[in-house]
């Protein structure tokens, strides 16, 4: 049996070609927030993204969510107090602004 070894700098490799040109995105916002409970639910088989795709992570239904007041995601309580009252950086400025997440267009409400 062998031992599982985290890596603090994994990024998907390929065949994910969807996170190429985004890993400072995913190594900053899905690695430390959100690959814990996506990871789990395995590839898409319970309708949730587990990011090894970047397409997954940038689409509609998903800025949405981040969207409402109050905010839904992340649901588990340690990952949703540490990605909303994050400051260096913000989780969700740095989700929010165009040059470096996901351009949501007002921003993640606080």
């Amino acid at each position: 049996m062998t031992t599982p070894t985290a890596f603090d700098n994994y990024a998907p490799p390929p065949p994910a070609p969807g996170w190429s040109g985004h890993v400072p995105l995913y190594q900053t916002i899905p690695r430390v927030y959100c690959r814990t409970c996506h990871g789990s639910q395995g590839s898409g088989s319970t309708g949730f993204p587990d990011w090894t795709q970047y397409s997954d992570f940038n689409n509609p239904g998903f800025i949405s969510l981040l969207r409402v007041r109050p905010p839904v995601m992340p649901h588990a309580e340690v990952p949703f107090k540490k990605f909303w009252l994050s400051t260096n950086p913000s989780g969700p400025a740095y989700l929010a602004y165009p040059a470096l997440g996901i351009n949501i267009p007002g921003g993640c409400p606080r």
